[in-house]
């Protein structure tokens, strides 16, 4: 019997290995009929692959489960079964899921998403048959993530190559003209391209910092950090950088706790910097074609650019020159939070200040970042008022429960819809996931997801301690959080946070000795 439960636990590790490989290599880089259903035609594979591989996996998992139903110390048994926090939250999720499309009034809409971007119920139930093949079947492996930045440097190739205006596989030339410069990759919109390298990107980011050797993947990550920033830049997107800031941000604070990742995250810092000049400067002998967006300009052809490299050769060279021992670590660890701190709060005071006080004060291209009003953020704020209207209009059981999973512009009124009619700026999106869930499934299942999302990062920090790929995976989940603040919610990318946080819940390989040597001490 106990073989049995080894050979069934094999095949279901093969199993939910390929259906994983296929998601993190094989999906981003899938497209139908080109970018004309690029939505659609992603969606349903995502839908077909969490589909099949679930079924194998349970399937092939069912008769060795009801042969040990009377043993409850089962591990096969307990793996499939035993839920907690993250498990919980999803399956609320779904229940409450359920009740919106219920009291939706659109029922058929809200279940497969058809009238948004196919963010319905039905999304929901796939990404949690992947959830559950993932987190009880696979167990995550390096390799799995090297594939993953595999397809995010192929991405970022293609990308590249477009942007110095040879359309490859002729994907931009059908589009209208005045849409060219917003349609990029494998994935369409600059917006859901650079979603992608937020949860991609960090990957390499943090390989690089933390991995105790090089190997045979060193090298390699290496490169794809260095495609994975210049698909940054190219992206043009705010929300790209937000999100792979952030992924900077906590990568530093975990770097403080050796002087060898320290010293790796300033290199990481200075590869930014370097990569940012050569970008502007490629752009300015234009073999790069497309035009920048403010940020992109800001961080690749101003002062900022060279302070960066000045400061962080200067700081590598410095770290690298001098011994630093754990109480200077603790120090440069307090000196950062204290400056960061600093600065998030001199940001707060700047837009407060800008908006409710010095409304007068020209500030340029600036404005759209530190005076909140409804051209704030490239018009976010005239969306996100117009969608807090909406929701503020719901009938109680909607406040609740949500208007209909990607059912936005139908729950829109007569007076919010000519209001953006108006104003020019028609969407069926929030380009805020927060407030798209909120609005769409209701304060229950914002929690839930909330809940689900949070207890996976906090778990996953919880388990570094007997595998490197856990914090990592913790990290990118982190950078697609920060960017959804202001991206919109779609199949495209959105699938790859559940698979991330279905690796909190599967077990993980030990990346090193040093891995092995921690979880011996437990």
């Amino acid at each position: 019997m106990k073989s049995n439960n080894k050979s069934a636990l094999k095949l279901n590790n093969i199993f939910a290995a390929v259906g994983t490989l296929l998601l993190l290599f094989v999906y981003p880089l899938f497209m139908g009929n080109k970018y004309f259903n690029i939505t659609l035609s992603k969606f349903a594979f995502f839908t077909l692959v969490s589909v099949i591989f679930a079924f194998l996996c349970f399937f092939s998992t069912s008769d060795s489960v009801s042969q040990k139903a009377q043993k409850n110390k089962s591990g096969l048994r307990q793996r499939i079964l035993k839920t907690d926090i993250t498990d919980a939250s999803y399956l609320a999720l779904l229940v409450f899921g359920a009740v919106t499309v219920c009291v939706s009034g659109m029922g058929k809409s809200a279940f497969l998403g058809n009238d948004g971007r196919y963010m319905g119920y039905g999304f929901f139930l796939a990404a949690g048959l992947a959830y559950y093949f993932i987190s009880r079947y696979n167990i995550l492996k390096e390799y799995q993530l090297f594939a993953f930045e595999l397809s995010m440097a192929l991405a970022c190739i293609l990308g590249l190559v477009q942007a110095c205006g040879i359309d490859l596989f002729n994907l931009i030339s059908p589009i209208a003209d005045y849409q060219k410069e917003i349609f990029i990759s494998t994935f369409g919109n600059i917006d859901i391209f650079s979603a992608f390298l937020s949860i991609s990107l960090p990957v390499s980011m943090y390989m690089i910092c933390f991995r105790q050797s090089e190997g045979k993947y060193g090298f390699v990550y290496f490169i794809t950090a260095v495609l994975g920033f210049a698909g940054l830049f190219l992206s043009n997107s705010d929300s790209g950088y937000l999100g792979i800031f952030a992924a900077f941000f906590v990568i530093c604070l975990l770097s403080f706790k050796s002087a060898r990742s320290f010293r790796r995250f300033n290199g990481l810092c200075l590869l930014f910097f370097l990569l940012a000049f050569l970008y502007g400067t490629l752009y300015k002998l234009n073999i790069i074609k497309r035009e920048m967006s403010f940020f992109s300009q800001l961080v690749t052809q101003t002062k900022v650019v060279y302070i960066g490299m000045a400061l962080f050769f200067v700081t590598s060279l410095l770290f690298t020159a001098v011994k630093i021992n754990g109480k200077a670590l603790k120090a440069l660890k307090i000196i950062f939070v204290t400056v960061s701190a600093a600065l998030a709060f001199s940001v707060l005071f700047a837009i407060i200040y800008f908006t409710k006080i010095n409304t007068e004060f020209d500030l340029g291209s600036f404005s759209n970042y530190f005076r909140f009003n409804d051209r704030w953020g490239t018009n976010r704020g005239f969306v996100w008022r117009i969608y807090l209207e909406l929701y503020n209009g719901l009938p109680l059981s909607q406040k609740l429960f949500g208007c209909g999973q990607d059912c936005l512009a139908n729950a829109l009124t007569k007076e919010l819809f000519n209001e953006m009619l108006a104003y020019g700026n028609y969407t069926n999106n929030a380009h805020n996931e927060y407030l798209q869930y909120l609005v769409s499934i209701g304060i229950f299942g914002l929690a839930s997801y909330l809940t689900f999302v949070i207890s996976a990062v906090v778990r996953l920090f919880k388990d570094k301690k007997t595998s490197l790929l856990s914090s990592c995976v913790a990290v990118c989940i982190i950078a697609y959080l920060v960017q959804a603040a202001v991206n919109i919610t779609q199949p495209i990318v959105t699938p790859l946070l559940f698979l991330f946080a279905a690796f909190s819940r599967c077990e993980k390989e030990l990346t090193s000795d040093r891995d092995a040597e921690k979880a011996k001490k437990q």
